[in-house]
């Protein structure tokens, strides 16, 4: 779990610079709306990321069945998350929508990536 942590760590990361790069960008030449989405949309996919995190901290010292159980039970709160970010961007105004369904996905993108590269690379050194 160690390499995979800092692979996702370091996912996060480089979501982080390339979304500020692009918000950059965006704003820069005049596309405020968009700009504006994809930064809620990041910061609400990283507040998802934090309770997927405090779920597997809850349950490190469970029974691996009951840790499992429960983190499949925690799809509801997850979900229901994601639909308040959304339901919030909803209503803002000068936010652009599509940019925060873009902004909420692409870390969840940038994580599986990246932790298929380190399941891969764990792989190939057994």
């Amino acid at each position: 779990m160690g390499e995979l942590g800092r692979s996702i760590k370091q996912a996060g990361m480089v979501c982080a610079v390339i979304g500020l790069l692009v918000c950059g960008s965006l704003k820069m030449y005049g596309h405020v709306e968009w700009a504006g989405g994809l930064m809620v949309g990041m910061v609400g996919g990283a507040g998802y990321f934090g309770l997927i995190w405090y779920q597997l901290k809850k349950n490190r010292d469970a029974e691996p069945a009951e840790a499992v159980a429960d983190l499949q039970g925690g799809w509801v709160e997850r979900a229901l998350y994601m639909g308040g970010v959304c339901a919030v961007a909803w209503f803002i105004p000068g936010i652009n929508f599509a940019g925060v369904l873009i902004g909420l996905l692409s870390l969840h993108v940038a994580v599986f990536i990246w932790g298929l590269i380190a399941l891969t690379k764990s792989v190939r050194k057994k």
